[in-house]
């Protein structure tokens, strides 16, 4: 099979490299915090906890959560229709939204080029591209979103190819989608057609105009029907635009400079163009058996202007994470792809042609992938990076019966993965202006708190956390 189909051995050699980047962090119990809130959210959804126009985080936190388009957390509350209430459901959505983009990402360079042998390449260089390996453990919502971006840019190019208005709709209902996902970021392809016509060339300005206006349509039409037809659904929308578009825009401030987000994008393809460039020096003389013209190719201009899109809009928000550029990331990577296209063709072939050098090649895969097996079974299950957080949660939360209210020091009222996690996985709620039954402190954290002469602490073997119940 591996000798017919050489190439699986690339698409193993990328999930190994996953696999052992990621290992200490794919499977742990623990996330980021805004992926554990969005976890905990689909949860409850999963647990008629709320409904997908009126999320809900906690009763103290979020009761109504209008912060994100609802789409991605209804889409992970099916994994716990179906998984269950495993701890690692969230880790598997995560993931499985990782490597349906990584398809995609297939797809999309199959689509707008000839070298089907090298569709690898741009899915090794996003793999190796640092927030990628991040976000795949993270279940941010851009996991979702770059899904319904990509699918919507491959069929742009498909509508282009076969002049077909079907695969311009199907652009526009992924546009939607994307928008339901994580709002107004999701607009960006829109502009893709006008790049083709400027850098291709490929079809007259009357075809642009009317290409562009109807994919407009089509993914504006969508929400428009959604807004008008369902009240619950425009309350939601409406409450997301002014808690969280106009707020960023106008007075939420996580950067000191607008230029964050562009100096981050630099510093995470610096891996991935430095690979290219080694691969050129080493190979460009030899290369010129593949493709021997010397012109770029007029789609690598394509790809890096749809990147761009996706990424300057946001610096009219102080509100910037690495992250949120997730989407524009294998548009970049495929213009680099497109960019050292000979070589790339030139070194797929070396490695599984030449004789020993193709035997060394297979066995280094399989090395590398059994490495990352090994490497992912290893840390199942590790407690990441809020060790004593979740350590003491399960010990705590074993004495606390499911859906209860517990009274929390007040100086952990903004520790929000504090809240998920115990909601997540006991459905415990915190209160700070009452005291109920039980009551939760932390030892570093709440040294000046006064704990009530009619609660006694519960004796648990616990790291950071106290338990105290009332007498």
């Amino acid at each position: 099979m591996i000798k017919k189909h050489p190439i699986i051995l690339f698409y193993l050699l990328c999930l190994a490299l996953l696999l052992i980047i990621s290992s200490n962090v794919l499977f742990a119990d623990t996330m980021f915090v805004d992926g554990l809130i969005y976890s905990t959210i689909s949860h409850n959804l999963s647990r008629g906890i709320g409904s997908i126009w009126d999320l809900h985080f906690t009763k103290s936190m979020f009761n109504h959560f209008h912060e994100h388009p609802p789409l991605a957390m209804y889409i992970e509350s099916w994994f716990y229709h179906f998984f269950g209430e495993s701890r690692f459901v969230d880790k598997i959505h995560t993931i499985t939204m990782t490597f349906i983009h990584a398809i995609l990402i297939v797809q999309l360079w199959k689509t707008i080029s000839k070298s089907k042998e090298i569709s690898w390449v741009p899915v090794l260089l996003w793999v190796l591209t640092p927030v990628v390996f991040w976000s795949s453990s993270n279940n941010v919502l851009e996991n979702t979103l770059s899904i319904f971006t990509t699918l919507s840019v491959l069929f742009i190019f498909k509508s282009q190819l076969k002049h077909s208005i079907v695969y311009l709709m199907l652009s526009g209902l992924f546009i939607s989608l994307g928008f339901l996902t994580k709002g107004f970021v999701a607009f960006f392809p829109l502009i893709l057609p006008f790049f083709i016509w400027l850098f291709l060339r490929s079809m007259t300005f009357s075809k642009l105009f009317f290409s562009s206006l109807l994919l407009v349509l089509f993914a504006t039409l969508p929400i428009i029907i959604l807004f008008v037809s369902a009240p619950e659904a425009q309350h939601s929308i409406v409450a997301y635009i002014q808690i969280q578009v106009v707020k960023s825009v106008s007075s939420i401030v996580t950067v000191d400079s607008r230029f964050f987000i562009v100096k981050r994008l630099l510093s995470e393809l610096v891996v991935s163009f430095s690979i290219c460039l080694i691969i050129y020096y080493s190979f460009r003389k030899k290369a010129t058996t593949f493709q021997p013209k010397i012109a770029i190719n007029p789609s690598v201009f394509v790809f890096l202007a749809l990147g761009l899109s996706a990424v300057l809009p946001i610096m009219i928000s102080m509100k910037q994470s690495g992250f949120y550029i997730l989407p524009s990331y294998p548009f970049f990577l495929i213009a680099f792809t497109l960019l050292f296209e000979k070589q790339f063709l030139y070194l797929s072939n070396y490695l599984t042609t030449v004789g020993k050098i193709a035997n060394r090649f297979t066995f280094s895969v399989f090395c590398l992938l059994i490495t990352g097996i090994i490497l992912v079974s290893y840390f199942a299950g590790g407690y990441g990076k809020d060790k004593n957080k979740v350590h003491d949660m399960r010990i705590i939360s074993q004495k606390i019966p499911v859906k209860t209210m517990v009274t929390l020091c007040p100086n952990l009222i903004e520790d929000w993965s504090l809240f998920a996690y115990y909601k997540r996985y006991k459905l415990i709620d915190f209160d700070v202006n009452y005291f109920r039954k039980y009551l939760l402190t932390n030892k570093n954290t709440c040294t000046d708190y006064k704990i009530p002469r009619n609660y006694s602490k519960v004796p648990l073997k616990t790291v950071e956390y106290e338990l105290y119940i009332k007498k």
